[in-house]
């Protein structure tokens, strides 16, 4: 039987604090076979226990990939970790699986059912190995994706500080949205952009603990 196997692939559907993966091989005939779709956590010892598993159930006699969907940047680590580790990775844009799943009329969508989608993509079609991006443009990317969040941060923010100048007084108010109201007079006086990202960071920490409760208001312009 594995004089027959064409190829073989270890799909991964992720997620923020785990993923599942199984293994699809791949035969002259045409005929694939899947295994069981496994669990794990998606940190460091859960990427060295796939590769464990992975290697128990499969043949050494050809080579495996790992193919996975580009979710987010929760696959990243995964993905720098085997890569590190010398295994050939592919991550496919989400919408492919999509369409792929479409083709094959699959219209349940579990973590499960996309790890066996992904598995077949895998498996059936010849992927492009995925490699890291150069430092300064993973540095440029991270940086305009903090940038987004924190405008988005900035426009709720902004509403809140609006309604509560309309107050009188602030000292009736909670920590936490006093705190929100110390963010928006922060991000009015100094905007955060990517040539300045250390702002959001370092300054605001002067202005806030966790535990610290506000025994005065701050002071807000208009």
């Amino acid at each position: 039987m594995d004089q027959q196997l064409v190829r073989q692939c270890v799909d991964i559907d992720i997620s923020k604090e785990s993923f599942t993966a199984c293994v699809c091989s791949y035969f002259y005939s045409g005929e694939e076979q899947l295994t069981e779709v496994v669990e794990f956590k998606n940190q460091k010892t859960g990427f060295n226990q796939l590769v464990k598993w992975s290697r128990k159930i499969t043949s050494a006699s050809v080579a495996v990939a790992f193919v996975m969907e580009a979710t987010g940047v929760y696959y990243e680590a995964l993905a720098y970790h085997l890569h590190r580790l010398n295994q050939p990775v592919s991550v496919l844009l989400p919408n492919k699986v999509k369409y792929f799943a479409k083709s094959w009329n699959v219209k349940t969508k579990t973590n499960s059912v996309d790890a066996r989608i992904i598995a077949r993509m895998g498996a059936e079609r010849k992927l492009s190995l995925w490699e890291p991006p150069l430092p300064i443009f993973k540095q440029l990317r991270d940086l305009t994706r903090a940038y987004s969040e924190l405008m988005k941060e900035k426009e709720f923010i902004r509403f809140v500080r609006y309604a509560c100048l309309r107050l009188r007084s602030l000292h009736s108010l909670t920590p936490t949205v006093i705190w929100l109201v110390v963010i928006g007079a922060a991000l009015r006086a100094a905007p955060i952009t990517v040539s300045e990202p250390v702002f959001g960071l370092k300054s605001l920490s002067q202005y806030y603990h966790p535990k610290a409760v506000c025994s005065s208001p701050p002071q807000l312009r208009g």
